[in-house]
């Protein structure tokens, strides 16, 4: 008896793509509130996330006076917080009033088109499919920039001596942070790479989801550090978080079967953005001129880190930590009096121009120092717009003289320098260590 035919098993047929399900009335409604808010966000209502949009320049500059009489007369503020002005601060009054203002505006433009809405959803896919290119571009831009001042570690510096000579006690939650990322330049290094590999593989669509994973991971980790340190980013990484959010949703159902569920999931539709052949090459085009300012952005941060790294001009006078002798004001010195006004008891300059005066009643001022031959000019940053320019001599590196320039209130100041303990920045790797708690 001869053996029966064998027959080839029958392939496995490759999944087909799921036909996108039709929207629903709730999604299309919250698919409209988002795509407005997310559109006055990133188009110039908030300048650190407008891109450079025409006449995106303009729009900041409407969404700041719009913020600006917000506060004046809707909330009644007045004073220094009604006034645009670089403070390092993304928390101010007027940021959340920005934000607020959108909302409401974001809002209005969401009744309006519910209003003239008339169900049909055949172009809500391509709104979503742009509002993803708007998402993606924006947040690989910021975390592309915010990873490489990691990567060449600018954002982030080692401990100067003015803060390590500082108790740990007296430290805000904020400059505990900031001791402690630039305490460790691999780690550093580590977070500055994780977020520029996240905004590169948002660059492509087929990479898209990963790199919507990665950056939920990334700035979920920012916000959580923004609010637990009080940083004065938290309104900005937290809308970060939620642009990453949205993108991670737009695949939930693949990735949700994938990574949870354990079963297969269809390739997504990668539908082209435009139809005509000579949009899509100029699509391309723009593509490879970001991915250039992209290249071009990384060249000139390295140049700017060579020169933060390996400064041309020495330190300034004042860096370190100095310790008052002599406080003598009209020949007086107020150092010996015990009834004197407050004076400087303290002197902790950084290499940033920053200069901190630590007095004897415990109060700081907070100055910015400009340094010039055999002078230094110190303003007041806290808004009194005070200037004081001082001379000074140094008889040895450990001695510094500085003198008013002033002929009708002579001082002079004694200052000593203050060694400063550096375990902190020298501490290395030990691979085997005898106690877990050095």
């Amino acid at each position: 008896m001869s053996p029966l035919p064998r027959t080839a098993p029958a392939a496995s047929p490759t999944p087909e793509p799921d036909a996108p399900p039709a929207w629903s009335f709730l999604k299309r409604t919250a698919f409209r509130f988002l795509f407005c808010y997310w559109l006055l966000y990133n188009c110039g209502g908030d300048g650190r996330s407008a891109l450079p949009f025409p006449f995106s320049g303009l729009w900041v500059e409407l969404g700041h006076a719009v913020s600006t009489w917000a506060a004046i007369h809707l909330f009644h503020l007045s004073g220094p917080v009604t006034v645009w002005r670089p403070t390092g601060s993304g928390d101010t009054a007027l940021h959340y009033i920005q934000n607020l203002w959108i909302l409401a505006a974001a809002g209005l433009a969401w009744l309006i088109w519910t209003a003239l809405d008339r169900g049909r959803g055949d172009y809500y896919p391509i709104l979503h499919r742009w509002l993803r290119v708007l998402l993606r571009y924006t947040l690989a831009m910021t975390l592309f920039d915010y990873g490489l001042i990691k990567v060449f570690p600018m954002q982030f510096r080692p401990p100067e001596p003015a803060a390590l000579a500082q108790p740990i006690g007296e430290l805000s939650l904020h400059g505990m942070l900031w001791t402690f990322m630039g305490a460790s330049m691999s780690y550093t290094i580590l977070c500055g790479v994780a977020e520029v590999i996240a905004g590169a593989l948002l660059i492509s669509r087929r990479t898209t989801p990963l790199g919507a994973l990665l950056s939920l991971g990334v700035l979920g980790n920012i916000v959580a550090l923004n609010f637990c340190y009080d940083t004065a980013v938290k309104l900005y990484s937290s809308n970060l978080f939620l642009m990453a959010a949205f993108l991670v949703l737009g695949d939930w159902r693949r990735l949700a079967g994938v990574l949870l569920f354990n079963r297969p999931s269809a390739a997504a539709p990668l539908q082209p953005l435009f139809q005509a052949r000579w949009l899509r090459i100029i699509a391309a085009v723009a593509r490879c001129l970001f991915i250039g300012w992209m290249v071009v952005r990384a060249s000139q941060l390295y140049q700017d880190y060579r020169s933060v790294a390996h400064p041309a001009d020495p330190a300034p006078v004042l860096y370190g930590v100095w310790e008052v002798e002599r406080y003598a004001r009209n020949g007086t010195d107020l150092a010996a009096s015990t009834n004197s006004a407050p004076r400087w008891r303290t002197l902790k300059a950084a290499s940033f121009g920053v200069v901190w005066a630590v007095r004897t009643d415990g109060s700081t001022l907070r100055y910015t120092a400009e340094y010039g031959p055999k002078r230094v000019v110190l303003r007041d940053s806290d808004g009194g717009g005070k200037r004081l320019v001082l001379g000074y001599s140094q008889p040895s590196a450990s001695q510094l003289v500085l003198r008013h320039m002033d002929e009708n209130e002579p001082l002079e100041i004694q200052l000593r320098r203050v060694p400063v303990p550096t375990r902190l920045i020298e501490w290395r790797l030990h691979w085997v260590k005898p106690y877990g708690w050095e």
